[in-house]
Parts: C-alpha cells; sequence; structure tokens
C-alpha cells in the first residue's frame, strides 16, 4: 500500500470519465482518480486495504486536513495534461446543460442542478466510488 501526499504527487492530469473531466495525478507510470474522501488517515488507510484485498488498486493520497483513496485507471481511459475546455468549479460535479443551456434556466429551478452525484460510481461495469 502507498500513502502519498498530495503536494508532492505529479498532478495537472485529468481524465475524459462518464461524469466529465475528473482530476487524476500520476504515480509509478499508472494514473489514479479520486475515489472517497476520509476525515482521519487512519479510516482511508484501512479503506484502501480492503480494497487491495478485494484485488482493486489503490492507493491513499493526504491532503493537509483530510485523506482520500484514490482508485488507478485502466490504461484505456483517455487522458490529457489539460483539457480542451478548462473545466470550471468541482470537475467531479459538472454542470448540467440541455442543448447547450444549463438545467437550472430550463426548469426555472436553480436546485436541479446543484444535486450531488451519487455515492458510488460505476466504471466498465466495476464499482469505483
Amino acid at each position: 500500500m502507498v500513502i502519498l501526499d498530495y503536494s508532492e504527487a505529479d498532478s495537472g492530469f485529468w481524465a475524459s470519465t462518464p461524469q466529465g473531466w475528473v482530476e487524476v495525478i500520476k504515480f509509478q507510470n499508472h494514473f489514479y482518480a479520486p475515489r472517497q474522501v476520509y476525515k482521519r488517515a487512519q479510516d482511508a488507510i484501512s479503506a484502501c486495504r480492503a480494497d487491495i484485498e478485494r484485488g482493486f488498486l489503490s492507493i491513499v493520497v493526504q491532503f493537509e486536513n483530510h485523506a482520500e483513496v484514490w482508485a488507478q485507471l485502466s490504461p484505456g481511459v483517455p487522458m490529457q495534461s489539460q483539457p480542451e475546455a478548462a473545466p470550471t468549479g468541482n470537475p467531479a460535479k459538472p454542470k448540467l446543460t440541455y442543448r447547450g443551456q444549463s438545467m437550472s434556466k430550463l426548469s426555472g429551478n436553480p436546485s436541479l442542478a446543484r444535486r450531488p452525484l451519487p455515492d458510488s460510481l460505476y466504471f466498465r461495469g466495476a464499482k469505483i466510488g
């Protein structure tokens, strides 16, 4: 298991996923995407160990005030060092649009565009979040 400090990670990469552009880091020639956030590093380490026991390749990424478990992406996921259209806001929560208009403008209800992403994310049939 690897515990990596984010400030020492090779960051600045983006992956195109069904949820939109997601920030990824590169470690030992593999790309990793954030999967879950924990307040305590020990909780992230336990979750990472459980992932490894289930056959997933995960690492713990340490931040100043929290820790995250990041999952290795398959080599087929498209990567860029900078996306063509740089994402605004949180790249993990894409802005919902329909024919170029924000969903909140179409319905008149701004809360529709702020719905959280589901707790579990799947990529090519494998649970990643």
